[in-house]
């Protein structure tokens, strides 16, 4: 810290301060088609040079609009961390910043950068000795399946996840979410793919958890700064582990694969049980996350966490972003990128602002699997699962996670449904898992 740098930090803080000031006067006073008419008069002579005046002044405005919801936002915030017992009124003013920045809980960096450790040590041996291993057949999953047999397929899974259609819905986009307005309107998302049966299959059990979530907060919460889930980690915990932990288990196989093969008779004409269950655990390099299998698809993470690391770090710039990119999957993965398409532009969170968004699908995962190590040890998971009965599961997971819906801290959610944080349950449930049906030493 030097006196020049705390004088320009002084001086921005003075400007911004100025800007926020004269933008309240500005748009409390005067109307928004006065401000468009005002712009545009004043930007008026540069018509003559071709600018598209009227569009920039209907920016200018909205942008300026846009700029007192900004501040109601941040006061939502604040009254829901006010709620969890933060303090913005006593102590140093360091204290008060550190109360006024929302973070993801405990655990956080030092969490991610111990889960990727643990990946590259244990996860990345077994991905190179199944990539030297006789592949599984998957073929019978790129046939032709109908849509119409899979949005029948859809409602089944959702019935079995014991989701309340009556206050959750399912559509169709382009890539799968799910929104909420309260406990009693959640609404999922799915994209259909005629020639890939397990696509849209883990896209419906993967947002179907995001769903439980939603629906399971108690009500108490429901148009208060305390509705919804407590964190991106704690959510995805709750998608990943309905949507791989459960859906590519083999006692959830043994319980819809009559279902399937009812929907997909042909199809699946020469197909068993085991066959099946291997199919959709196939393990293999590729170069699109939200397509990838359960083992590679932290290695995808792993990428695009050390990107970011080194983004905000300020030791990459974005525009060498794509060769990292291509080094790092080539790295990890041995696959070669062929363009940023299939590269660094393949997600929607870097251009939408998302930084620092990708860690909670890790730890999303590492959570989920201590949460089924304590499971089990209090219910019969699997003997539920495999006679398609999940209430047990969902019960489990409202007791610990879902009814308080932002009450607690992440880090307090954690303590409770998994103890404390140990990212090597996950891995060591990957490496055995995936050792066993490979048949790996």
């Amino acid at each position: 810290i030097t006196s020049g740098g705390l004088g320009r930090a002084v001086l921005m803080m003075a400007r911004i301060l100025m800007l926020i000031t004269g933008t309240f006067l500005l748009t409390y006073t005067t109307s928004p088609i006065s401000l468009t008419d005002g712009l545009e008069a004043l930007l008026g002579p540069l018509k003559k040079v071709g600018v598209p005046v009227h569009e920039l002044s209907m920016m200018m405005c909205i942008a300026l609009r846009f700029i007192p919801t900004l501040i109601e936002e941040t006061d939502k915030i604040m009254c829901a961390q006010k709620a969890r017992g933060a303090d913005f009124e006593n102590g140093s003013l360091m204290e008060r910043a550190k109360a006024a920045v929302s973070l993801d809980g405990k655990p956080g960096r030092q969490a991610s950068d111990s889960y990727t450790a643990d990946i590259r040590e244990k996860l990345v041996p077994v991905i190179r000795a199944i990539n030297a291993a006789p592949a599984v057949d998957d073929s019978f999953l790129h046939l032709h399946y109908p849509l119409e047999a899979q949005r029948r397929f859809s409602d089944y899974l959702m019935e079995v996840m014991g989701i309340d259609r009556s206050h959750c819905g399912i559509a169709e986009t382009e890539h799968p979410y799910t929104t909420n307005f309260n406990n009693k309107d959640v609404r999922i998302t799915t994209h259909y793919h005629e020639d890939n049966l397990v696509s849209s299959m883990f896209s419906v059990i993967h947002e179907g958890g995001h769903a439980l979530y939603e629906l399971g907060a108690d009500d108490c919460y429901n148009y208060t700064c305390l509705s919804g889930g407590t964190s991106m980690s704690i959510h995805e915990s709750q998608s990943r582990f309905y949507e791989n932990l459960i859906g590519r288990s083999a006692a959830f196989v043994h319980a819809i694969f009559p279902k399937v093969k009812e929907l997909f008779p042909e199809q699946l004409a020469d197909v068993d049980e085991e066959m099946f269950y291997r199919a959709i655990n196939k393990a293999e390099p590729s170069l699109i996350r939200t397509e990838a299998d359960e083992l590679t698809y932290a290695l995808h993470i792993m990428v695009r966490y050390e990107i970011e690391k080194q983004l905000i770090g300020g030791t990459l710039e974005v525009k060498d972003v794509p060769a990292v990119w291509n080094a790092l999957y080539k790295e990890y993965l041995g696959v070669d990128v062929p363009d940023d398409k299939h590269g660094c532009l393949q997600d929607s969170h870097w251009s939408g602002g998302s930084f620092g968004y990708f860690p909670s699908y890790a730890l999303g995962s590492a959570y989920g699997a201590q949460m089924l190590r304590n499971m089990e040890r209090e219910i019969d998971v699997w003997g539920s699962v495999s006679k398609g009965d999940l209430s047990p599961i969902t019960a489990w997971l409202k007791e610990k996670v879902h009814k308080y819906g932002c009450l607690l801290e992440p880090g307090d959610i954690v303590q409770q449904a998994c103890g404390e944080f140990d990212p090597t349950v996950y891995t060591d449930y990957l490496e055995d898992k995936f050792r066993r049906l490979y048949n790996l030493k």
